[in-house]
């Protein structure tokens, strides 16, 4: 009856079209909310870029997060690092890659919780460019490829712990021209006892190139054929008669090699 009078606005206004339009515009804008919902929830699947280990997590299922949140901290599986103390003295003797060269060998051993003869192989990677604090020795990292053993190539080997504590071999550079004597056996001031041809005790000056763990590399004071006085003496005179007792260990005859 009124649409012969009512104007087009207020024609509107009668059938509540700002209202309808406004219902249709939330219901656009719910639905559009309901679509990035989805998309969200399809996107929360967290995959790590690499093969790894949970060290720890600090979400869990429900728990609401942003970005940048912590969700936990991953330990790859494909390499470890060990880092070791090296004296400043002996790092010359080691290999440590510069352009694409091959670091030094390291025998990874954990003599606490691996079996006796249980052992890892590794490589010298890098210097750290900082001394240990409290040593003030040279710090090195070694890398473990497969430490936890997954691949069939190092099935059965013993497994590397996240923090624990081993021991590394580090395989020098080649020494040349060298007499390789037991440490037992340098005497004071870096001397060696010899019996001389007249067999008589001879105090040898020496000089030592490297020393590792159980024994010393010389240079110079001793010959090939020398024989090395091993016994301990309370009182040492150069020129005590001395005499062989058969081939014990009591006496030794050191010749030169090329370790």
């Amino acid at each position: 009856m009124l649409n012969d009078t009512l104007s087009e606005e207020n024609r509107s206004l009668v059938l509540r079209q700002p209202q309808l339009n406004a219902a249709r515009s939330r219901v656009e804008s719910a639905r559009a909310a309901v679509e990035q919902a989805q998309l969200d929830l399809e996107r929360t699947t967290i995959r790590a870029p690499f093969d790894a280990y949970i060290i720890s997590r600090t979400a869990n299922l429900g728990s609401q997060v942003a970005v940048g949140d912590e969700l936990g901290r991953l330990v790859g599986l494909d390499t470890y690092w060990v880092q070791a103390t090296v004296p400043l003295s002996k790092l010359k003797w080691l290999s440590i890659p510069i352009n694409g060269t091959t670091g030094s060998e390291v025998t990874i051993r954990n003599r606490t919780a691996w079996m006796p003869g249980e052992y890892r192989t590794g490589r010298l990677y890098r210097l750290i460019g900082s001394l240990e604090e409290q040593t003030r020795l040279a710090r090195v990292l070694i890398t473990v490829s497969d430490p936890l053993s997954y691949h069939d190539e190092n099935r059965g080997k013993p497994q590397l712990m996240i923090g624990s504590y081993v021991e590394a071999e580090m395989q020098a550079s080649e020494l040349e021209d060298v007499v390789r004597l037991s440490r037992d056996y340098i005497r004071n001031n870096n001397t060696v006892w010899v019996m001389d041809s007249n067999s008589e005790l001879q105090i040898n000056d020496v000089s030592i190139l490297f020393e590792d763990a159980g024994y010393a590399y010389i240079t110079e004071g001793l010959d090939e054929g020398d024989q090395i006085i091993t016994t301990n003496l309370a009182t040492v005179v150069e020129g005590t008669p001395v005499r062989l007792e058969g081939q014990d260990s009591q006496t030794a005859s050191i010749e030169a090699n090329g370790e």
